[in-house]
């Protein structure tokens, strides 16, 4: 009887877990301002969703560049191209990365060691027609974990949730500063990307 009993339970169990809820969160670009003004909004950018059906890249072209972003773990990928005519100078130290919560980070770009993140940033230059591929990742994310196993670790960018628990940064948003200096002139663009929680269910092979 009481083997009985435990084979009931153990098929209850198994068809109770049949379905196992997987998700992540979605960034969407959705807004573009410069000079104090949206340049850019869902009816401009352009949305490529062939390159990673999973991972959607944005694009936003004005005269001055074309910038295409998307995110990864702990950082957002980004290519930039330069339309304005001169050189143009990204400006790492006005850089910012602005939380889900609103909290303000500096960030860190390729090349960047982990020990220097809070030191100064020399600009990058792109001159006329040619591009950058580069990351923006927010210093506040940079730590060191001691011990025999330590090293510079990144948290992620948005922590996925705990089962059961709700996703704490659903329709939420993530702001990009990035100030930009061309032929002297100080541009600041802002990349405005709206988060929300896809959910997946998958039925578990037998």
């Amino acid at each position: 009887m009481k083997k009985t009993f435990l084979l009931i339970t153990c098929v209850l169990s198994i068809q109770s877990v049949s379905f196992a809820q997987k998700g992540d969160y979605k960034t969407m670009l959705n807004k573009v301002e410069s000079h104090g003004k949206v340049t850019g909004d869902s009816t401009t950018i352009k949305v490529d969703s062939l390159t990673n059906p999973n991972n959607f890249h944005y694009t936003y072209t004005d005269k001055n560049i074309d910038f295409t972003i998307y995110r990864g773990v702990t950082e957002f990928y980004f290519d930039l191209k330069n339309n304005s005519g001169q050189t143009l100078k990204i400006l790492w130290d006005d850089a910012a990365y602005i939380n889900t919560d609103g909290t303000t980070n500096k960030v860190i770009h390729t090349g960047v060691k982990f020990i220097d993140r809070n030191n100064s940033q020399p600009a990058t230059s792109i001159i006329n027609g040619a591009k950058i591929s580069d990351i923006v990742a927010p210093t506040n994310n940079v730590y060191y974990s001691s011990g025999s196993y330590g090293g510079w670790e990144q948290l992620p960018l948005l922590p996925k949730p705990k089962r059961h628990t709700d996703p704490q940064y659903n329709n939420t948003q993530i702001k990009i500063l990035l100030p930009i200096s061309i032929d002297g002139a100080s541009i600041e663009y802002i990349f405005t990307m709206n988060v929300k929680w896809a959910e997946e269910i998958k039925k578990k092979k037998s």
